[in-house]
């Protein structure tokens, strides 16, 4: 029988370098934004003692000039700021962008489940139907197939061979497997070309191999 996948083992991931580089240069910016709203704070102070204390133009020069060095600090902690919401603003995007991705993989694992699963039942059911039995003990055995599946995992139908899970199924319904029901099939040509482990057609000749397709 077929055997859910399993876990992946734990394993230390490497450190993100990425987010940790990221990390040290916003603490950069934290602290230029500090030290340079601290010397906008000091120029202020200077500026405003000098303004009342100017009584020559030297004195007035002097209470100019902490102003200005007052708006270049003030400047500085402004683009500190500034630069700090444009990298908040970028890693919200790629986060973003990581989620989006992520879900429409999520999403696409969900459809290919669905459509192998399909395939996987309905081959089964051939097998069932070819048996020519009773039409009420061919709905229990069609009942029974959801059954034996609902203990495995869903990704089955996207890590084991489409045949081997229906010639699974099969076995645990006590139907025997004749692969001519399912050879024709678009499933059962791509695992008689690609050969994957486990598939009753692993080991089937090719087509053009088969004595049955050669004309009498």
């Amino acid at each position: 029988m077929f055997q859910s996948p399993p876990p992946a083992p734990d394993a230390d991931e490497p450190p993100d370098t990425v987010q940790d580089r990221r990390n040290h240069e916003l603490a950069m910016l934290a602290g230029l934004a500090d030290a340079a709203m601290a010397l906008a704070m000091a120029f202020q102070k200077k500026a405003l003692a000098a303004l009342e204390a100017a009584g020559d133009p030297e004195q007035h020069a002097a209470a100019v000039a902490y102003g200005r060095a007052f708006d270049h600090s003030a400047r500085t902690v402004r683009q500190c700021l500034a630069l700090r919401g444009r990298i908040a603003d970028l890693d919200q995007a790629v986060r973003r962008k990581a989620a989006e991705a992520a879900e429409a993989d999520e999403e696409t694992v969900c459809v290919e489940i669905a459509a192998r699963r399909t395939v996987a039942v309905k081959a089964v059911k051939v097998a069932i139907d070819a048996q020519k039995r009773p039409p009420a003990e061919t709905e229990r055995l069609f009942d029974q197939i959801d059954e034996i599946l609902a203990p495995f995992d869903e990704m089955i139908f996207v890590t084991q061979p489409t045949g081997l899970i229906a010639q699974s199924l099969c076995a645990a319904l006590d139907i025997p497997v004749d692969l001519s029901l399912w050879r024709d099939t678009v499933w059962a040509q791509e695992e008689i070309l690609l050969r994957p482990r486990g598939s009753p057609f692993e080991h089937a000749p090719m087509a053009a191999e088969d004595p049955a397709a050669k004309p009498p």
